[in-house]
């Protein structure tokens, strides 16, 4: 057995975690710690105290997430397994696809659930990565249009609404409320709520069998809930982008469907149950067979289909070459150079404030040490509207006077969901629960509840196909 570090200090009031390396799964061994007070007048040393540890083998098993409907309109889940690696050396379960490798996705029971209705899908025993990930991947709710092809989370790649399961490789379009997690087989497992592309179906998860404790709403804890638990606010999931905080009009936030040809604006209202939106042809740059389509950010009247978000608006034209994304978000500006706490010194555009995107050079987690409010994609504490588990260390002007004002109306509809990429410390839960104590690997299941307490957009009943 090596134990690191074999030395350590401890200072007044803190606690300290060591790591013991074992070369054998099922063992049974003993050991001493002695343990030394150290003051301004002399030190004093504990007699040496002994132990034995007796550590389980870990034997994965199968995973199931059970996924309900209490929304009042039919919905289409579907599931598309997470990216990773470089796509050489994949492990059983997972597919080289490119330059990564990615989880292949189980088959659900039903790909469409009625009100109230409920399907399952395991997470077979298959390979295991280096470190410990036995499957990952994202669940969202789709729904359909009139012509019968994906309106909202389409993952087959081409809006075809008669493929029912996500290409492999493919993930759910912009925008989409989705479920994320990463299974582990005998460490924490991760999970969330992420509207950072927007919002479409309110969703929650949690753990099948194992409830939060409030003192540690993260810990077993549902993301997206409805009820409080602990510290954690419920999701009222009321969303009204009619903030006075935002940069831009409420109508900017508005996905609609419609032929795009019903122009509007703030001043120019829409009729009788009908919004004043962005149509997807509107913000969407591309080619489909052949016929190009350019974004030209013109708002009509239709039917709400969801909330956007900005980065969903930039996701939908991310151009970098001719700054054609011309939405009202102002993308390209470099704002906040010289602010007089915080400045955005780096010269940080705003479209990369959004994504928080490391791998372009772009700003980096407000919570690592050592970094810089410069470098820093953020951070808020989200004061009264939910309570992180740790502080911000870094702050950036720009990203506060831009990003933080155009995402506060979304937090407020759910504070334990993921509003930027960085919003971990208010929107991360862990799970960990053993299969028993002769087997040490992580069993939790999981429960996945779209519309939870009949939460849903106001609109959506109106327009989604039964």
């Amino acid at each position: 057995v090596g134990v690191s570090p074999g030395f350590f200090e401890i200072a007044d009031g803190n606690t300290h975690d060591f790591n013991m390396t074992l070369n054998n799964a099922n063992l049974a061994f003993q050991g001493k710690v002695r343990i030394t007070f150290v003051s301004a007048n002399r030190d004093y040393t504990v007699p040496d105290q002994n132990y034995s540890v007796t550590v389980a083998p870990v034997s994965p098993v199968t995973r199931t997430i059970t996924l309900t409907n209490s929304c009042p309109y039919t919905v289409y889940p579907a599931i598309s397994g997470g990216g990773f690696g470089n796509g050489t050396d994949c492990p059983n379960g997972s597919t080289a696809i490119g330059k990564s490798c990615f989880w292949d996705n189980p088959v659900l029971g039903s790909y469409a659930l009625d009100t109230n209705q409920s399907t399952t899908l395991t997470i077979p025993i298959g390979g295991v990565t280096s470190d410990d990930h036995i499957w990952s991947g994202q669940v969202a709710a789709r729904l359909k249009g009139a012509d019968g092809n994906w309106a909202i989370a389409d993952c087959s790649g081409d809006g075809n609404g008669s493929e029912m399961n996500c290409t492999q490789g493919i993930g759910f379009s912009s925008p989409s409320t989705i479920a994320e997690f990463t299974l582990l087989r005998s460490n924490n497992d991760t999970y969330d709520i992420t509207i950072i592309t927007g919002v479409t179906v309110p969703t929650s998860m949690k753990p099948s069998n194992y409830a939060a404790n409030a003192g540690a709403p993260y810990t077993n804890g549902e993301a997206g809930a409805v009820t409080a638990v602990g510290s954690n606010p419920a999701a009222t999931w009321a969303l009204d982008p009619n903030d006075p905080n935002t940069t831009v009009s409420t109508v900017h936030f508005n996905l609609v469907d419609g032929n795009g040809t019903d122009y509007c604006d703030q001043d120019n209202p829409c009729g009788a149950g009908l919004v004043c939106g962005y149509t997807k042809n509107a913000i969407t740059t591309y080619s489909a067979n052949g016929v190009p389509n350019t974004a030209d950010y013109k708002l009509s009247c239709g039917k709400r289909l969801a909330y956007l978000s900005a980065d969903a608006v930039w996701k939908a034209n991310p151009d970098l070459n001719t700054s054609s994304n011309t939405s009202a978000f102002n993308f390209y500006a470099v704002e906040d150079q010289t602010a007089a706490q915080y400045p955005n010194s780096n010269g940080f555009k705003l479209w990369e404030f959004y994504e928080c995107n490391t791998a372009t050079g772009g700003p980096d987690t407000p919570y690592s040490n050592g970094i810089s409010d410069a470098m820093a994609c953020g951070c808020t504490n989200w004061v009264g509207i939910a309570n992180p588990t740790d502080p911000c260390k870094y702050f950036n002007a720009a990203w506060m006077n831009n990003v933080q004002r155009n995402i506060t109306w979304a937090k407020k509809a759910c504070p334990t969901c993921y509003t930027f990429p960085y919003d971990d410390k208010t929107s991360t839960f862990t799970a960990y629960n053993a299969v028993s104590a002769a087997n040490a690997a992580n069993a939790t299941d999981y429960n996945i509840t779209f519309c939870p307490g009949g939460k849903t957009l106001p609109d959506l009943p109106a327009y989604v196909r039964p």
